[in-house]
């Protein structure tokens, strides 16, 4: 899927979910959405009930969805958590 994603936008989302979730066994989870690090620290995923977003070190990243919408939602999603709480 050839989807453009802002990874400044999605990191962001990921901190406000790692800052404002509630963690699980593996994962953080805040608003319909979810985030799981590697041990390392040098991958994370960001995703949600349908779509996944693999972010690796130097903001090369892997989408896995459904399709274009699923991609859209997930995409507005993430981008409105992340300006929420600047």
């Amino acid at each position: 899927m050839d989807a453009k994603i802002d990874i400044k936008q999605a990191l962001a989302a990921v901190g406000q979910i790692t800052r404002h979730g509630q963690r699980g066994q593996h994962q953080f989870e805040y608003r319909g959405m979810w985030v799981d690090t590697e041990f390392d620290g040098y991958c994370v995923t960001l995703g949600d009930a349908q779509v996944s977003l693999e972010i690796h070190f130097h903001s090369s990243y892997q989408l896995d969805s459904p399709n274009r919408f699923a991609t859209a939602t997930f995409i507005e999603h993430f981008e409105t958590l992340a300006r929420r709480h600047h």
